[in-house]
């Protein structure tokens, strides 16, 4: 293993952790531990993963002291590994070339182990696969190259501006990669203190803003709208990183009043971090783009008018290998270019704007539609906390348009009134057919909403 290691340029994550030593810890809610105690029990707990040749593990990480402990185990040792979300029916959410359940338990305790009676895998050491959110079509596992996947890592930590001095809160959950490629390792390869969240509502990110006293936070749009909501006095950082759904530019602003820079991060399962901002980029900047690619990261095509937008498409050293079939190997290999599905534009300074999605427009009246302009419209209407619009059904126009929107706290909203803001405010063939309200919008555990949740209700409602 460690000749495989040096020929494949894997990082020694432990021996660089526990290169800090104690001057730099890691918490959660219940207890705190130098890096160099964390590196000590992933060390142990390593111990006592499966040794075979043919081990892949399907590893449950909590955002928990043992979570990381036990992630950082299997990623040092360079076993094939599988990410799965906490929760409810493990055994059917597993991957089918999966062949050990591991869960955390208790700092002093080993982690628990189950054999699975599943297919065999051909899984090489020093892949990663991580779950796509499910948010553009059915999920599928995708592999990822150990020593890419941190690669990728340090230079997103080098693009936000991490040092040691930084203490980094983590709400994010540490399964998904944001919250393990974008947060956690950045977080460690740079020698940041770290306080982890597990549920990440807002009265735990109080009590940890309290507790930790935190400088820099990694959130999604949906966090951010709830503490928003609930924030009665400014709480300075930093700096916050967003990804998922983009702030509307009235909340980034507000969010900056009460918590200061708000740094966009651009990225995807497939890809890993693509573009984020600089802490040096003006205000303006932040909140039009999603920052400059990361260096290595380029276009897949030079825009024909840099002024229009395009069909964002991307080279990438470190993305994924390709996605994974039933035994583990990369059944459909990653192409060269990626194409995202976004529509992007250039700025001047060679930041990237997202515009929205290719795949959430339509034609109605036999003119296009971008979902993500009535989404825009909806949310300038006051009273309105969140909204989604989907596809569903047939209209005179074409197709359907459902439009879902939650209230804010005490607003008197009913649909007419978003009827009448959207006729006021967007192209005839832009105004939904029908608006439903929710008290909250289903969401994946990436934070964006789970658009095919909202497909299946509208079909449902109407």
């Amino acid at each position: 293993m460690a000749q495989k290691r040096a020929q494949t340029g894997a990082y020694m994550l432990l021996d660089m952790i526990a290169a800090r030593g104690d001057t730099q810890t890691i918490s959660d809610t219940r207890a705190q531990m130098g890096y160099g105690e964390l590196a000590a029990l992933a060390a142990r707990l390593q111990s006592a993963l499966p040794k075979d040749q043919h081990s892949c593990l399907g590893l449950v990480p909590e955002n928990t002291l043992e979570g990381v402990s036990l992630l950082l185990a299997a990623l040092d040792a360079g076993l094939p590994t599988a990410l799965i979300a906490p929760g409810q029916n493990l055994h059917q959410r597993l991957p089918p070339f999966c062949n050990h359940l591991v869960t955390s338990t208790g700092a002093a305790q080993p982690p628990e182990i189950k054999r699975l009676e599943q297919a065999g895998n051909t899984a090489d050491p020093e892949r990663f696969y991580v779950a796509t959110s499910g948010s553009t079509g059915a999920p599928k596992w995708l592999v990822h190259d150990t020593a890419r996947l941190i690669r990728n890592a340090q230079s997103a930590g080098k693009r936000l501006g991490h040092t040691p001095q930084r203490r980094i809160l983590i709400p994010v959950p540490i399964h998904h990669m944001f919250g393990l490629g974008a947060a956690l390792i950045p977080a460690l390869l740079t020698g940041a203190s770290i306080h982890l969240v597990q549920r990440g509502n807002p009265l735990e990110v109080f009590g940890a803003e309290r507790d930790f006293d935190p400088n820099f936070a990694y959130f999604v749009p949906s966090q951010v709208r709830s503490i928003l909501a609930m924030r009665r006095r400014p709480r300075p950082y930093a700096g916050l990183c967003i990804a998922g759904d983009k702030l509307s530019p009235e909340e980034a602003a507000r969010c900056e009043n009460l918590h200061g820079p708000v740094l966009s991060l651009y990225g995807s399962s497939e890809t890993g971090v693509t573009a984020a901002n600089d802490p040096s980029d003006t205000a303006d900047i932040r909140h039009q783009s999603a920052g400059r690619l990361l260096p290595g990261v380029r276009l897949g095509d030079d825009p024909q008018d840099p002024e229009q937008p395009f069909p964002l498409r991307l080279r990438h050293p470190d993305m994924c290998l390709g996605i994974a079939g039933s035994d583990g190997a990369v059944a459909n290999k990653q192409p060269d270019v990626h194409e995202t599905g976004d529509i992007a534009l250039l700025l001047p300074g060679g930041q990237l704007r997202i515009i929205g999605r290719r795949d959430h427009a339509l034609k109605r009246d036999g003119l296009l539609v971008h979902l993500s302009d009535i989404e825009a419209s909806i949310a300038q209407c006051a009273g309105v906390a969140d909204t989604v619009v989907v596809v569903s059904g047939q209209s005179r126009r074409g197709d359907g348009l459902v439009a879902f929107y939650t209230p804010k706290p005490r607003a008197a909203l009913i649909c007419e009134d978003l009827r009448r803001h959207c006729i006021d405010t967007l192209p005839s063939r832009a105004v939904p057919d029908r608006f439903i309200q929710l008290d909250a919008l289903p969401r994946l555990a990436s934070g964006k909403p789970d658009r095919p949740a909202l497909v299946e209700l509208a079909r449902r409602e109407s």
